[in-house]
């Protein structure tokens, strides 16, 4: 529902921008909160993260202004360059010397004072490509199964270099932001389900060989059994929540984020 410009260059959802502006303003007050005491005792500075987050927040505000102002066409002839771009990333950071590796993942990669993540660059070209290309071949993707062939053979190339990370989380938003993409663009039910059930199976395999991807998921049955190791962090949720109850103990006042998370 469209209710008029918020400003005189806004001509979209004011209600929307009003609610965006909501969960921009709750997320920086809530990285405020969470990380006063972390941020002291490691840079002897309370805002510290707080101040990165802000940066980080004008820098997200100002290029999504600048992708507003951009007409839909323009966009649509850039996201095959840009996904490009991205395959270039996420090849790049699997490069040894360049891509930077923590806890065994490496999905980081270094640009003097900041680190990008090729991962969520990633998920926006493939967005904007995916958008594109359903729009594009419309008519095709409701009635052959080649049209959407094609674009799940670049979506599996990009789920291929995220898994070489590994990064199964970004795999299965790209993977389900793609897919549900085709089903709103109108491809066959049919089509859907059987993807969906070929990659139930694929997440699956990859669950059950890898013994950490199994434990996070078995750890919320059992969380007591390793309170230390692998139930941690849900022991440490579970007590914050039955701390705060309802309403919570009061902004600031939280004791898990005293170095237990």
């Amino acid at each position: 529902m469209n209710r008029g410009a918020t400003f005189a260059i806004y001509r979209g959802d004011s209600l929307l921008l009003m609610l965006g502006g909501m969960l921009v303003s709750i997320g920086l007050i809530a990285i405020a909160s969470a990380s006063i005491e972390y941020s002291d005792f490691h840079f002897n500075n309370p805002w510290h993260h707080t101040e990165r987050h802000a940066l980080y927040l004008l820098a997200g505000l100002t290029a999504g202004g600048l992708a507003y102002l951009l007409p839909l066409e323009t966009l649509q002839r850039l996201s095959p360059w840009m996904l490009f771009f991205a395959f270039a990333l996420l090849i790049l950071v699997l490069m040894p010397g360049i891509g930077r590796e923590v806890n065994g993942a490496q999905r980081w990669l270094p640009l003097g004072p900041i680190t990008v993540q090729p991962s969520e660059i990633a998920k926006l070209a493939l967005l904007l490509y995916a958008a594109g290309y359903l729009v594009r071949q419309q008519e095709a993707v409701r009635h052959h199964w080649g049209a959407l062939a094609r674009l799940i053979v670049i979506l599996a190339v990009v789920a291929l270099l995220l898994l070489l990370e590994p990064d199964f989380g970004a795999t299965a938003i790209v993977i389900g932001m793609v897919v549900g993409m085709m089903f709103l663009a109108g491809a066959r039910l049919l089509y859907v389900l059987a993807m969906l059930v070929a990659v139930a199976i694929v997440f699956a395999g990859l669950i059950l060989n890898a013994p950490y991807r199994l434990q996070r998921l078995t750890a919320y049955q059992d969380p007591w059994a390793d309170p230390f190791g692998s139930g941690f962090q849900l022991i440490q949720s579970l007590i914050a929540f039955g701390q705060g109850e309802w309403l919570g103990v009061g902004l600031g006042n939280s004791v898990q984020k005293l170095f237990y998370l």
